[in-house]
C-alpha cells in the first residue's frame, strides 16, 4: 500500500503496538483495527469495522523506544482516533455529506456498500458541497471518523 498522508483536521493521536512479523506492515493513512489477542493494531480489512481503532499517522515500524532486538524492527505507530481524513473512493459510488462509509477494497479505500451506523468507520464530510461526489480512480473523499473500538489496555 502506498504511503499517503490522509490527515485533514485536528486529531488526537496515541501510540499503538503493531505486529511487525510477516506481512503485517502498516502504511501511513491506513485504517486500523485492534487485535486484542495480540495485543496490537493491524491494517483494517472489510468486515472488521467493529474493531476500527483509528488511522495510522506514520509507517510501521516507526521510530520509538520499543525496538525488537532480534529483527531491528520497531513495534509501534501513532494512531489518530478523531478528525477528518481523506480516503480513496470506490468506483461509481455516490458520496454525499453525512453518508456512512466502511472499509472498501483495502485499508485506504472506503465504500458506501453495506455501510450503516452500526458498522461504519465514519461519515462523508462535505458540509459545503450540495452535489454528491462520484467515486472513481484517483478521487478521494473526506471522512469524519467514528472509532468503534475503545482505546483501553493498549500499553
Amino acid at each position: 500500500m502506498a504511503n499517503v498522508y490522509r490527515y485533514k483536521k485536528p486529531a488526537d493521536p496515541d501510540m499503538y503496538r503493531v505486529d511487525t512479523s510477516g506481512s503485517n506492515n502498516i502504511a501511513l493513512g491506513d485504517m486500523l483495527s485492534w487485535y486484542a489477542a495480540g495485543p496490537y493494531a493491524k491494517a483494517l480489512a472489510s468486515g472488521q469495522e467493529a474493531l476500527f481503532c483509528g488511522v495510522a499517522q506514520g509507517v510501521a515500524p516507526t521510530p520509538t523506544s520499543n525496538i525488537d532486538n532480534a529483527t531491528g524492527k520497531i513495534d509501534s505507530v501513532n494512531v489518530a482516533h478523531s478528525g477528518v481524513f481523506s480516503f480513496k473512493t470506490t468506483n461509481s459510488e455516490s458520496y454525499s455529506h453525512g453518508t456512512a462509509v466502511k472499509c472498501g477494497a483495502d485499508a485506504q479505500t472506503v465504500t458506501t456498500s453495506g455501510a450503516s451506523a452500526s458498522n461504519c468507520v465514519g461519515y462523508v464530510w462535505r458540509p459545503n458541497e450540495s452535489a454528491a461526489l462520484t467515486g472513481a480512480a484517483g478521487v478521494t473523499v473526506d471522512v469524519l471518523l467514528t472509532v468503534r473500538y475503545p482505546a483501553t489496555g493498549l500499553f
